[in-house]
């Protein structure tokens, strides 16, 4: 789920950027991208507000407890389990905490396509 969280955040920005700005910044703004880890909210918020200043406080807004701890989990256990350490994570929570980052996902979307402007 962690890779998810990290190829959703560069592709709608990659496809923000393609949309709007001359192929030039567009190819500048995707090899960028590929330097985007650690998908953290703190992180994701950040990228995003250096799109538009704005998007931040949308997302911040956004983001209750439960959105922000279930991505925050799947990105914590995933730096444990990469550094070998032990994680307990079971089916439930994972099934718990992919509704709430697909949320997380969909109003990232709405920034990309305006339709959280001003959420």
């Amino acid at each position: 789920m962690y890779g998810y969280i990290e190829d959703c955040v560069r592709e709608l920005l990659r496809g923000y950027a393609g949309e709007r700005s001359p192929k030039t910044i567009s190819n500048y703004v995707s090899a960028q991208l590929k330097f985007f880890q650690s998908a953290s909210t703190d992180n994701i918020g950040d990228l995003f507000s250096r799109f538009d200043k704005h998007w931040l406080d949308s997302f911040s807004t956004f983001l209750t407890e439960e959105r922000k701890a279930a991505v925050n989990s799947v990105v914590g256990n995933r730096h444990r389990i990469a550094h070998g350490q032990d994680v307990d994570v079971t089916i439930n929570q994972l099934n718990q905490w992919y509704p709430k980052v697909n949320e997380v996902i969909d109003h990232l979307r709405g920034l990309c396509d305006g339709r959280n402007a001003d959420a």
